[in-house]
């Protein structure tokens, strides 16, 4: 109830007063964290800030939660703060994922208005890196020194609490190349010999997402670091010689290399099979060089047509590698099935087969 009273609180009669009532419309004030941009998993819940408070009853009718990788969330209203709260069971936000939220105009104020427009809000999660599984497959074994020398130079964000040797997951940023940065062991934003010391602390162990398919590749870790550049070996035997640990199984094994197994090098040009193959999305494709000379690599379609331009320039004495991620040289995917690899060098050309599958 209103009482309206002149000056010196004398009621006045037969006078005229007019109430005006302006509703506010129901929007959207904050959302945090940053939508749209790569958040850590760590960066949680996600929270919705509202102008008013909202009607309860409408909250359940109005708000859907989906994301890429089927993740399960929960939200709930807070009252006092006028937000949304959405989280996870684990209180964790799922790897690698696209969180999409959308607010509909069922969504009311006390009064019964609607929120002012509809809102679709869109969250990308980062990785989360187990020191020492350089090549994220959940167990951490030969077939992470081999993803080691593949992205040896690499560099990408640094993560912000790293703690190398401890065998738990730790939130990160993507990389620009998203396996690169599962290489980065002790997230200094740089794959080198600093990273060798979480292999050999964690050696062996294991994490709840094992993937067993890629446990088993077409090539045997140790031939695939035999062909790599000796110097890179040299480092991380340095590097493991000089771990806390001591450097465990991992220096036997690069002890072989460096110094038996390369006492007999190839004495011509190679092009070794591709692997995975056949493969999606990428393949690698290695070769030994016996000198230094002109080398070129391409990819070739059924009927003969240049695809793709592997390499094209000069190349030093040893073995090498390229990738090719199923694209051709105008950067557009291409369809499945059997394609063909060429090296020449001198007097050289050699073709192999490989097969892409979608």
């Amino acid at each position: 109830n209103y009482i309206f009273c002149a000056k010196y609180g004398q009621r006045k009669v037969l006078d005229t007063m007019a109430v005006s009532v302006i509703n506010r419309p129901l929007e959207v004030i904050s959302v945090v964290p940053e939508p749209s941009s790569e958040i850590l998993v760590t960066e949680k819940p996600i929270r919705i800030e509202f102008n008013e408070p909202l009607d309860r009853m409408s909250v359940d009718k109005s708000v859907n939660i989906t994301s890429t990788r089927e993740s399960e969330f929960h939200y709930y209203y807070d009252s006092e703060a006028y937000a949304l709260i959405i989280d996870t069971e684990d209180r964790l936000l799922p790897t690698q994922d696209t969180i999409n939220i959308s607010l509909s105009s069922n969504l009311l104020d006390l009064a019964e208005h609607p929120l002012k427009s509809a809102q679709k809000l869109a969250f990308i999660t980062g990785p989360a890196v187990y020191p020492g599984d350089a090549n994220n497959d959940g167990i951490v074994d030969e077939n992470d020194l081999v993803s080691l020398v593949r992205y040896w130079g690499d560099v990408g964000p640094q993560r912000t609490y790293p703690q190398p040797l401890i065998w738990a997951a730790q939130p990160a940023r993507s990389w620009s190349d998203p396996k690169a940065g599962f290489a980065d062991i002790n997230g200094d934003g740089q794959v080198n010999g600093d990273d060798v010391c979480g292999i050999v602390a964690n050696w062996g162990k294991m994490s709840g997402n094992v993937d067993f398919k890629s446990l088993y590749s077409s090539e045997a870790p140790e031939k695939i670091l035999a062909r790599t550049d000796q110097s890179i070996l040299r480092d991380i035997y340095t590097a493991a010689v000089n771990c806390p640990d001591g450097g465990g199984y991992i220096v036997s094994i690069l002890k072989s290399l460096l110094f038996d197994d390369r006492n007999n090098l190839p004495d011509e040009f190679m092009l070794y099979q591709n692997y995975p193959n056949p493969f999606n999305p990428e393949t690698i494709i290695e070769y030994f060089l016996p000198e230094a000379s002109q080398l070129n690599i391409a990819v070739y379609n059924i009927i003969g047509q240049k695809v793709y331009d592997l390499y094209d320039g000069f190349a030093s004495e040893g073995f090498g590698s390229v990738t090719w991620r199923g694209i051709d040289n105008f950067g557009k995917p291409v369809a499945s099935g059997i394609y063909f690899y060429r090296l020449e060098a001198e007097n050289t050309a050699i073709t192999k087969r490989m097969i892409l599958i979608r």
